[in-house]
């Protein structure tokens, strides 16, 4: 049983170092020979995430290193300032919909009021 899921976690390992082409090319194979596997293996990329935040995440941060260390500096600036555009955008959405939540929260609960009072 262990070295099934020594197999098993090695090729999840293989495949992530591919990318998500070949996880998408693995589901439409499966989808081709039996539509049951193909959902099964849809089922499997959605409730791991692998198309989700954590695995974009986990991409970048395996970008291979270059010779260049201008350009490393450069790639790691670029990237600390994007993650912080993308933390702050995030942070907005958020305020966004607390914003739209209670717009919609005060518009109930004018609605409640009694005519009289």
């Amino acid at each position: 049983m262990d070295k099934v899921k020594q197999v098993w976690n090695d090729f999840i390992g293989w495949m992530d170092k591919q990318g998500v082409l070949a996880w998408v090319a693995v589901m439409v194979v499966s989808f081709i020979v039996n539509w049951i596997l193909g959902l099964a293996v849809l089922f499997f990329l959605l409730v791991t995430n692998r198309f989700g935040k954590r695995y974009q995440k986990k991409i970048v941060g395996s970008l291979p290193m270059t010779e260049n260390s201008a350009f490393e500096k450069y790639k790691a600036e670029t990237l600390n300032r994007l993650a912080k555009e993308q933390k702050e955008f995030e942070e907005f959405l958020e305020n966004l919909k607390s914003a739209k939540d209670q717009r919609e929260f005060d518009s109930f609960m004018e609605q409640r009021k009694p005519q009289g009072s």
